[in-house]
């Protein structure tokens, strides 16, 4: 379904895709997709202008693969983060890692 709302910025899709794309030296398309849960066809929908990423994508990138949040969100700052995170990025993988943990035991 198209998202039409003013709370969402193009431009988030436009860099979410480019992040994406400059993994690709780094990853095959397939690691990226597996890791973000994302199929091929929901990735063509976001370059279509049709989807916007959710913001469990945009943290999967800043968590797994060091893409800066704040240039995700704002497009200000730089792309990718320090290779030594900043503490609250550590925190956020610790948090996921706590929830997929929880998640697992309810299962």
């Amino acid at each position: 379904m198209p998202v039409k709302s003013k709370e969402y910025s193009p431009d988030i899709a436009a860099r979410f895709i480019e992040a994406l794309d400059s993994l690709k030296g780094d990853y095959t398309v397939a690691e990226i997709h597996s890791t973000l849960g994302v199929s091929a066809p929901y990735v063509s929908t976001i370059r279509a202008g049709n989807r916007m990423p959710t913001l469990d994508h945009l943290a999967a990138l800043t968590i797994h693969f060091g893409i800066s949040g704040q240039w995700l969100l704002t497009g200000k700052g730089e792309k990718e983060l320090p290779k030594d995170q900043p503490e609250i990025e550590k925190r956020l993988k610790a948090i996921e890692s706590r929830l997929k943990s929880i998640e697992s035991h309810l299962i």
